[in-house]
């Protein structure tokens, strides 16, 4: 006897399990098509702190247009092609960047401010003057959380690998937004692994660096700016430094501050040899000025002190520490500093070196000479600028500084 009422079932079960494996198939292809939609829209955000991925259909490139077209309405600066004058603060791009650092005028030019996308590592430059913009590179460098600038046009780059290593390369980009119709390749060479703090010449001709050591010390290392030529200048017994290489070729060690602990600060000789400059303070903090014996220091608490000679310090009435303070080129003894308008708790110190403490600064003027400041700029209410890597033009007309915040690049005009 036939029993198809028994095969029907069997086929039933069969046509039952098949649905359900289907299902259980598009389920999980949706769930990985889902988290590489994920991964993208993280990298773009990634590239422009929450604008949208632009179009690379354009003459220049996604980048160029990325940053022209995001400026700020507000206290920022015109577009690329625009006449309009210029605001006294300009945000010059809300995307992040890496560093920044001024180009010397020339016979065809004005001093520009030269720029490294932290996103895709181009070179682009800006025109105070007239709020233009150049991109200068087409290279693609992705990653880049740290770039110097040289006036011979120098660029360090650093970041870090898929393995965790940190990455430092160097190359040379000449042209400038004055003498190149189109962006140009950027040719790099590879620096040594693992480097922990660098610092590039005024002129960019050489480098110095911290390399790390395996007892946990650093050795001073000094080079051409593309790696050639090494030579081990000092060692130290520990690590934590940054250093500061002065326009009159003077550099300085800098051991990270953090409250509570007393840290040091060493000249470094063109001897190699280490000469102790300031120690024993809690949080201190030092920017020495080029062709003077003078220096600001500030210690825990943001307390900032000026000396111009050997028997001459002065406390300065505002509050902030040194590394958000450059000296007037053109004034002798005159500061210009970004002040934080609240006074941060303690511990800011070592916060603001992991990026969990913000401050949100005005800019004063300094005279040291007298022992007295005065408010320079006051941002709009709805701002909140905390300034690092401050850096003022050779003439004295500009201080540019990024935004601890969002790494954006800001310049402010200091002349009224």
């Amino acid at each position: 006897m036939i029993r198809f009422p028994r095969a029907a079932k069997i086929l039933r079960y069969v046509l039952v399990a098949s649905t359900v494996a289907t299902l259980l198939a598009l389920l999980s292809w949706y769930f990985f098509l889902q988290s590489q939609e994920n991964a993208l829209l993280a990298t773009d955000i990634a590239r422009g702190v929450g604008i949208a991925p632009p179009s690379f259909g354009g003459l220049f490139g996604s980048t160029y247009e990325n940053i022209t077209a995001n400026t700020s309405d507000f206290e920022a600066g015109a577009s690329a092609s625009s006449t309009a004058a210029m605001p006294r603060l300009w945000q010059i791009t809300k995307t992040p960047v890496a560093g920044a650092g001024f180009m010397p005028s020339t016979a065809i030019s004005s001093s520009t401010i030269r720029f490294v996308e932290r996103g895709t590592g181009y070179v682009l430059e800006a025109d105070p003057k007239s709020g233009e913009f150049a991109r200068i590179t087409n290279t693609l460098v992705p990653r880049v959380y740290e770039a110097l600038i040289g006036a011979n046009g120098a660029i360090i780059l650093r970041g870090v690998n898929e393995a965790g290593f940190i990455t430092t390369s160097a190359g040379l980009a000449t042209s400038t937004m004055a003498t190149s119709k189109a962006p140009v390749a950027l040719t790099l060479s590879t620096l040594p692994q693992n480097i922990q703090s660098i610092a590039l010449s005024p002129g960019g001709e050489n480098i110095v660096y911290l390399r790390r050591e395996e007892d946990g010390g650093s050795s001073v290392v000094q080079s051409t700016w593309k790696g050639a030529g090494s030579k081990q200048l000092a060692s130290l017994g520990i690590s934590g430094w940054h250093i500061r290489w002065l326009s009159d070729e003077r550099i300085f060690l800098i051991q990270n501050p953090a409250e509570g602990a007393a840290n040091n600060v060493y000249e470094l000789k063109k001897n190699g040899a280490l000469s102790r400059f300031l120690s024993g303070a809690n949080g201190l903090t030092i920017l020495p000025r080029a062709n003077s014996s003078a220096y600001l220091s500030s210690v825990a608490g943001f307390i900032l002190s000026a000396r111009t000679n050997a028997n001459a310090s002065t406390v300065l009435p505002i509050r902030t520490i040194a590394d958000k303070c450059v000296w007037s080129p053109k004034e002798e003894f005159v500061a210009y500093c970004a002040v934080p308008q609240v006074l941060p708790e303690n511990g800011a110190l070592a916060g603001r070196l992991r990026g969990e403490m913000h401050t949100s600064d005005t800019w004063w003027r300094a005279d040291v000479n007298a022992g007295s400041a005065e408010l320079l700029y006051a941002p709009s209410n709805t701002l909140q600028i905390d300034s690092e890597n401050p850096s003022i033009d050779a003439g004295g007309e500009y201080i540019s500084f990024m935004n601890t915040r969002d790494k954006s690049l800001w310049l402010l005009r200091i002349a009224e």
